[in-house]
Order: C-alpha cells, then structure tokens, then sequence
C-alpha cells in the first residue's frame, strides 16, 4: 500500500470517519464505560497501542533507501514500555505488512538507529532518555511515536493521548517531513490533531 500526499486539514475531515477502519476499530475498543475506566494503563491499552503500532506501518511511506532489499523487514523498535515489546512480539508473528516480514527489537539511550522504521518510545523513560532517543531518531528516517504530554513538541511524528476515554493520537506533518516520511490520508484521517506548518 503506497501512501497518499499529505493533504489540508480541511480535506482529512471531510474524508471523516469512513476510511482507516481497521484503527477505528481498534479507536472504539478503548471506548471505556464508567466501570471500566481502571483498565487505562493496563493491559487492554498496552495491547491496542501495541496493535495500532503494527497497523501504522501501512499507512506510511518510508524512502526507497530505508530497505536494503524489496523484502527487508520493517523493524520496530520499543524504548522501555516492555509490556508494549511482548504484546508487539505476540502480534507480529507470522505477519507482514505490503509482503514485507516485521522484527521487534528493544533499544535502549545507546542503540543504533540505523534501520529502524518505527520507534516506540514509553512514558516509562525518563525525559532525559526520551529527548536522547528523540535526536538520535532525527538522523534516519523514523517514525517516532511517544505517549507523552509534548511529544508532538519533542519531535513525535505520532503521539498517543487519552481522549475522552478512548486512546487517539495527534500527528505532526513537520516532524514527518524532517524525518522524510510520507503519512497516508487515510491515516491523518483519523488522528484527533493534525499538526501542519501553518498550525
């Protein structure tokens, strides 16, 4: 699946709701009644993070340089949040996205970059790990998703927040474009806040 140009945020809106469905399926399992609300931050939300991580990967567009070969492996890479790593790892077994294999990898402040597609930095890490990680990751091209606060701020392309309970996340076009990615309409189509460089 190529990934479409990005367009205004007048025209992800109009688009609505009726595309991306497999992440507005995946939007409406975090829909939380009242008696439910103590699942936030438990499993049930690592595993629909984990899940929308793998799912994102199709609506990207990484440079033909990103991929030794046409079937290298996207690889996605976890700092902290090792509840995340196990729910990816069982996930992605036997999977592929756009006939491509996945690996899962944990990184840490001194890992290589080299070769990541995604990174998925947990709120666990401290901030002075995050920022680390974040300006290493400016290097390659990566998407960056975080679930922190101002990740959008700290250079996230993706950001995962609590909204409404439910877990939506906000993406930034300029950090996309610093990181040369190209992100699906389809995918813009359904973030909470699309951040462009006139917003």
């Amino acid at each position: 699946m190529q990934a479409s140009d990005p367009v205004s945020t007048t025209r992800y809106r109009r688009r609505g709701m009726i595309l991306l469905w497999p992440l507005l399926v995946l939007w409406s399992m975090l829909s939380l009644s009242a008696a439910a609300n103590d699942l936030i931050g438990t499993n049930l939300e690592r595993q629909v993070k984990a899940a929308m991580l793998y799912k994102f990967l199709g609506y990207v567009e990484w440079p033909p340089e990103s991929f030794a070969t046409p079937v290298s492996p996207y690889v996605i890479a976890v700092a902290g949040a090792s509840d995340v790593l196990v729910e990816l790892r069982h996930l992605i077994t036997d999977r592929t996205v756009n006939q491509r294999p996945i690996v899962v990898q944990k990184v840490t402040s001194k890992s290589d970059l080299t070769g990541i597609h995604l990174l998925f930095v947990g709120q666990d890490n401290s901030e002075v790990l995050h920022n680390r990680l974040m300006r290493r990751a400016r290097e390659h091209s990566v998407v960056t998703v975080t679930e922190n606060e101002r990740g959008l701020d700290l250079g996230s392309v993706i950001n995962f927040r609590l909204i409404e309970d439910r877990i939506g996340f906000d993406i930034s076009l300029v950090n996309a474009g610093v990181h040369k990615l190209k992100l699906s309409a389809r995918l813009l189509a359904v973030a909470s806040y699309v951040e462009t460089d006139g917003s």
